[in-house]
C-alpha cells in the first residue's frame, strides 16, 4: 500500500495499491481511515487497485474480519473512487454501489477505468461535481437543419438522460432534419442504457424525420454496421473517416433530392 500525496486536502485519503496486498496492508489502510474519521469528519476516499496487484488469503480474511469498522462510520463519507482495470473488482463495487444508495442516499461510490484516473480523482476531491466526464456532448452547426453531436468515452445512465434531451428536436418534421455524429473514442456502453425504452422509442420516432444521417468515425465493427443497415431506412446515411470530416460536414449539408 502506498498512500498518494494531496496536498492541503485533509478530507481527502487516497491510496496506491501493487503486487501483493498482504494482512498487513490491510492493517494499515484500517488504522489510517480510523484515524482520519476521528470524531465526525467527513472523508472522501481515492483507492487505485491496477494491474500487477495480488491479494492474499489473509488479507481477504482481514479485511473481512475488519470491515465492519468500516460500514460503522458510512455517515461519514462523502465520496469513494475506486480506479482499477481488474473485470472482476470494477462488478464487486457496482455491486457495492447499487447496495450502498439503498443505505444512505448521500453517500456516493463510484467505480472508473484506468483511463478515467485522473477525473476519479479530482471528483474524490470535489474539483468537479459530475461523476463522470460526459461522454456525450452537443457540437456547434452553422446549419440549423444540421444538428452535430460528439461521443467521447463510455457510455453511462447520466449520457443517455442527456442524448434524450437531444432528441427532442428530431420528433417533429420541424428542423433539423439531418444529424452528424462524430465518434472520437468510444470506451464502450454501460449494458443497463442499452434496454432504456423510452430511448428506444425515441430513437423509433426521430427515424421518422430524418433526411440525412452521417457517422464520422468510430470503431470499423461500427462503421459496418451502419453501412450494412442503411438500405432498411427511408433516410440516407454514410460512414466517414474522423479525417474526413469536412467531407462529411459538406455531403450532410447537400440539397436533399426530393
Amino acid at each position: 500500500m502506498r498512500i498518494i500525496p494531496v496536498e492541503n486536502d485533509a478530507k481527502l485519503v487516497a491510496l496506491s495499491y501493487a503486487g501483493n496486498i498482504t494482512a498487513e496492508d490491510i492493517d494499515q489502510t484500517y488504522a489510517l481511515l480510523n484515524d482520519a474519521l476521528e470524531g465526525d469528519a467527513k472523508l472522501s476516499l481515492f483507492i487505485e487497485m491496477l494491474s500487477g496487484f495480488d491479494i492474499e488469503g489473509p488479507a481477504i480474511f482481514q479485511d473481512f474480519k475488519r470491515s465492519p469498522e468500516f460500514f460503522k462510520h458510512l455517515k461519514q463519507f462523502e465520496r469513494i473512487a475506486i480506479v482499477t482495470n481488474q473485470d472482476w473488482l470494477r462488478a464487486i463495487v457496482r455491486l457495492e454501489e447499487a447496495v450502498l444508495a439503498v443505505i444512505d442516499h448521500e453517500f456516493e461510490l463510484h467505480v472508473y477505468d484506468e483511463s478515467e484516473r485522473d477525473y476519479a480523482l479530482a471528483w474524490a476531491k470535489g474539483e468537479v461535481e459530475q461523476s463522470h466526464v460526459a461522454a456525450i456532448s452537443e457540437l456547434p452547426s452553422d446549419d440549423p437543419n444540421v444538428a452535430a453531436f460528439e461521443v467521447n468515452g463510455k457510455i453511462r445512465k447520466e449520457d443517455i438522460e442527456f442524448s434524450k434531451k437531444l432528441m427532442v428536436p428530431f420528433l417533429t418534421d420541424e428542423p433539423p432534419r439531418r444529424l452528424l455524429v462524430r465518434i472520437t473514442d468510444l470506451q464502450g456502453i454501460q449494458p443497463s442504457t442499452l434496454f432504456d425504452q423510452q430511448m428506444i422509442a425515441m430513437k423509433q420516432e426521430a427515424r421518422k424525420h430524418l433526411d440525412r444521417y452521417a457517422l464520422v468515425g468510430g470503431p470499423d465493427w461500427l462503421q459496418h454496421l451502419v453501412r450494412s443497415l442503411a438500405p432498411l431506412f427511408s433516410f440516407e446515411i454514410e460512414t466517414f473517416d474522423l479525417d474526413d470530416e469536412d467531407e462529411a460536414w459538406d455531403w450532410v449539408k447537400e440539397t436533399v433530392s426530393v
